[in-house]
């Protein structure tokens, strides 16, 4: 009777244990998704902040598709223009002044990456990037397009 006790008990504390665990495992595994989620508003809520102050035009603004409503939600709040370009797991949020987010709804018709070089160029400006590495950027993207189209020729 005695040694029943005792491995009934051991059980207990071995399911306990076990328990445990899990439940630390599961907590930490939710908490760093929380956590991850939360950064990425910080990140989204600090772009809001520098267009509200002034200091950029136009914001793009990639991330998960699960997190749209969220960033829907922020933006309708602040009376943010803006305009999602969705792709196949992630979108980019294009936010800002109007007539700047009019000019992405009609570039934005194809993924970034198959810009043309004149529309990257464009891109990159009202996102206020450095104009001189926008313009070297832009004299090597219309470089390669050019030797790819002796090749063909």
């Amino acid at each position: 009777m005695k040694e029943d006790k005792k491995a009934f008990t051991k059980s207990l504390e071995v399911d306990w244990f076990y328990s445990i665990r899990k439940a630390r495992n599961l907590t930490c595994k939710v908490g760093l998704s929380l956590y991850k989620k939360v950064r990425k508003m910080e990140v989204l809520s600090h772009h809001i902040y520098e267009y509200k102050k002034g200091l950029r035009y136009l914001v793009l603004h990639t991330m998960k598709i699960t997190d749209r409503e969220t960033a829907e939600k922020k933006l309708r709040a602040n009376h943010i223009p803006y305009f999602i370009q969705i792709n196949k797991r992630n979108i980019n949020v294009f936010f800002g002044a109007e007539e700047c987010v009019d000019v992405m709804r009609r570039l934005a018709v194809k993924p970034l990456n198959e810009f043309t070089a004149e529309e990257d160029f464009i891109l990159g400006s009202l996102l206020g990037y450095d104009k001189r590495q926008q313009c070297q950027r832009y004299l090597s993207k219309l470089k390669l397009r050019d030797s790819h189209m002796t090749v063909v020729a």
